[in-house]
């Protein structure tokens, strides 16, 4: 069953989510096995954490550029906070790479918090492999894609590496399994809807 699109309230709390996963991931790492590359040509667990936040900071810009049309007092990020966080990614530090998206998380929702229940429900084009399927999405949904479900992805290889590395986590065995209502074959998130 195709899950309905998520409401405001359960997208902010999804929010909350990723960086808890990312934090708790790290459990018993050392530097040396974070920048590990058991699997050659593939990325170090370091790698895995700049790139989710990475295009955590860039699906924001995507909610943020979708909506500016609908709310110009709303739309667009402030250069000063956007540069701060890209410098912070850039430090490699991991550990400041989750608190950046702890920092962006909470701005995304004082975002959405001030959108009306109209905006937040408006589809717009999607983007990547959407816009050639001419697919459009709502923000909340496409939210979800990119702040949820792109991490939750991630965990699964994440927890192949740390296997690699002779130090599984228990608890990240959940993510070896798709996230409920995420279909990893399909070329689109499924709660998107040809308009």
């Amino acid at each position: 069953m195709i899950p309905p699109i998520p409401s405001r309230t359960d997208f902010i709390h999804m929010l909350t989510e990723p960086p808890q996963w990312l934090t708790a991931s790290l459990a018993g790492l050392d530097t040396t096995e974070l920048d590990a590359t058991p699997f050659p040509g593939k990325w170090s667990y370091r790698e895995f954490i700049n790139h989710i936040v990475g295009a955590d900071l860039g699906w924001t810009d995507i909610l943020y550029r979708a909506v500016r049309p609908l709310r110009p007092q709303h739309g667009g990020w402030d250069a000063a906070w956007k540069d701060d966080f890209e410098r912070r990614l850039r430090s490699g530090d991991v550990h400041d790479a989750i608190a950046v998206m702890v920092d962006n998380h909470a701005a995304v929702t004082a975002w959405i918090e001030q959108l009306s229940d109209a905006d937040v429900l408006h589809a717009f084009p999607g983007v990547l492999w959407l816009v050639d399927a001419g697919m459009h999405v709502t923000i909340v949904d496409s939210g979800r894609w990119g702040l949820y479900l792109h991490p939750y992805y991630h965990l699964a290889f994440m927890q192949r590496h740390r296997v690699a590395l002779g130090k599984p986590l228990p608890a990240m065995e959940r993510y070896l399994t798709p996230c409920p209502g995420f279909d990893q074959k399909a070329p689109w998130p499924p709660w998107s809807k040809p308009q």
